[in-house]
């Protein structure tokens, strides 16, 4: 697999929350937007229902971003879905933490690991995009 179209920057931008809901989407959507201030983002997700709130787009079209949805139930387009599955490979298979708080640092850890590994991150949670065209 190639990865020439990708611009490497080497960082994580991770967000911590209760639950996903239209406003911890665009609080996120502004924290990405301040940390790549002025670059080009291109932002391939789902069809969660929060991401169709009308707040949600009008969000996303003053932080100058170029959405693109994959299909209904394709959980395989999905980068989130693999980087989910290797978070909870290293985070959590066979162990049972004491509290919240020490899940969240395990999880802050293995974040940061990422940045040391920008190659495999792609190896691993970029999905196989073939026959999926941006309009």
């Amino acid at each position: 697999m190639s990865f020439k179209n990708y611009r490497l920057i080497g960082l994580v931008i991770t967000n911590l929350i209760e639950a996903f809901n239209s406003l911890t989407t665009i609080e996120f959507l502004e924290r990405i937007r301040r940390r790549l201030k002025g670059s080009r983002i291109d932002l391939v997700w789902d069809n969660a229902r929060y991401h169709l709130r009308k707040s949600v787009s009008l969000a996303l079209s003053r932080l100058h971003f170029h959405e693109h949805r994959i299909p209904p139930y394709s959980p395989m387009m999905n980068a989130d879905e693999y980087f989910i599955r290797w978070a909870k490979e290293v985070i959590s298979n066979n162990t049972c933490w004491e509290n919240k708080r020490s899940l969240q640092l395990a999880f802050s850890g293995f974040s940061l690991s990422l940045l040391k590994r920008p190659q495999l991150v792609l190896q691993r949670c970029v999905p196989d995009m073939s026959g999926f065209h941006v309009k």
